[in-house]
């Protein structure tokens, strides 16, 4: 059995992280973009296909991933894992921190990858 996977975002740090779960127990069954389109049947512009997933992984731009966490703890009953500061204001933050416990329970911040180990191993030119 395989964790579904939904990935929000198609380059840079999203393309690390797809190869790493991939090679995992995992399954990439949607990748989200809002405007582009890819040959990938995996590519998707409606955001409510990532809510059949059992994680979503948010891995665009630092200034989305509060819009994203927001809608997914609105509508997905799922993991959230989010690459990158999860905001880039005070008010946002706030935002979370009063957020039920249940919600922080399933979402996860990874502030080290882009630095570590992982990170290094992974490295694209």
């Amino acid at each position: 059995m395989s964790i579904k996977v939904g990935l929000i975002g198609y380059k840079n740090q999203a393309v690390k992280l797809q190869y790493f779960f991939e090679t995992k127990k995992c399954e990439i069954t949607k990748i989200y973009h809002p405007t582009k389109n890819s040959t990938d049947i995996r590519f998707t512009n409606n955001f409510a296909d990532l809510y059949e997933n059992d994680v979503v992984i948010i891995a665009s731009p630092n200034n989305s991933h509060f819009k994203y966490i927001r809608k997914l703890l609105d509508n997905f009953s799922g993991y959230i894992f989010c690459e990158k500061p999860p905001v880039t204001n005070m008010k946002d933050l706030k935002y979370l921190e009063k957020i039920s416990k249940k919600s922080k329970n399933r979402l996860f911040f990874n502030f080290n990858l882009r630095f570590g180990e992982l990170n290094k191993k992974f490295k694209i030119n």
